[in-house]
């Protein structure tokens, strides 16, 4: 306890969270340090949740939450450790720590158009997980991760069906997913039902067609993001719930050096260099091209 006392006061707006038992052995913790938190504003507002049990004697889970950046780049933004196995009330727990820690989660989009708030999530599926967005985010988008789905469908109907699962998923043609569909349906008709069954604004691609309502992913369409940061991780996982803390606290801030190192004060002149350079590709389009309608998506800077 002295250690998360600790790192919060060195830790300018980190927010903390913990919860014990009844003989007061610590029960869950959290931590969203004010660097993460802060950083929420120059990502994709996509956020990958994923649930992975530790490794060591003291067991526990561990949940954690995963953006990407416009540079591809991957890394946790918040994490929390609980004695239990990954459930609806572990979920909530976390999320509820998320709310308290970024309440940009829950801000309106910038395009009027959305009819979701600006960050979007995706997930395994996970019940517990559905639940409780449901709860604590109720307008956010939240998506499925295609490659979590496809397994799902091999273990209810094999794998030729679940074969065409990402393909379906990724199109944006209405043919071709209409083409993918009935071939599904020839190899398995439970096979098409179930993919029937999940709803398509989640997970499939013609559905930003249909509904222009939907936020924008990013070309984010599964948990990857998860498994790099469970990635970056693993070794903290093999230790005390303080180790596997220390550990995952040690990655975020090694992660921070990086960018400084990498980007600095070049950043906002890297910025305009890309953005110039999208103008000009969106020139050259409009020049040559005219059958196509190109979309100018405003620069948004959310504080």
């Amino acid at each position: 306890m002295s250690y998360l006392k600790h790192f919060q006061l060195r830790n300018k707006d980190s927010t903390v969270k913990t919860e014990s038992d009844a003989d007061q052995r610590l029960r869950c913790l959290g931590i969203c340090p004010g660097i993460m938190r802060h950083s929420l504003q120059h990502v994709r507002p996509v956020l990958s949740l994923d649930g992975a049990n530790l490794w060591s004697k003291w067991k526990g889970t561990l949940y954690i939450a995963s953006v990407q950046t416009a540079c591809n780049n991957i890394y946790p933004v918040s994490f929390a450790i609980m004695k239990d196995g990954e459930d609806a009330e572990g979920w909530k727990w976390f999320l509820e720590l998320l709310v308290q820690a970024v309440p940009l989660l829950k801000i309106q989009h910038p395009d009027n158009r959305c009819r979701f708030c600006y960050f979007t999530f995706i997930s395994d599926r996970q019940k517990g997980l559905i639940q409780a967005l449901q709860q604590v985010f109720p307008d956010n988008h939240h998506c499925f991760c295609p490659v979590h789905i496809a397994r799902n469908v091999e273990k209810e109907v094999g794998k030729q069906v679940a074969k065409h699962v990402y393909a379906l998923s990724a199109t944006f043609s209405r043919h071709e997913s209409d083409y993918s569909m009935a071939k599904i349906n020839a190899i398995s008709v439970r096979g098409n039902k179930y993919l029937e069954g999940i709803c398509a604004n989640q997970w499939r691609s013609t559905a930003w067609v249909d509904d222009p309502t939907l936020p924008p992913i990013f070309g984010i369409m599964t948990t990857n993001m998860s498994e790099s940061a469970n990635s970056m991780v693993g070794d903290a996982r093999t230790g005390s719930w303080l180790e596997c803390t220390n550990g995952i606290v040690r990655t975020m801030m090694n992660i921070c050096s990086l960018w400084e190192e990498n980007y600095g004060r070049e950043g906002v002149v890297e910025e305009n260099n890309l953005r110039n350079n999208i103008q000009l590709s969106l020139n050259f389009l409009e020049q040559y091209i005219t059958i196509t309608t190109i979309i100018r998506f405003q620069y948004y800077c959310v504080q």
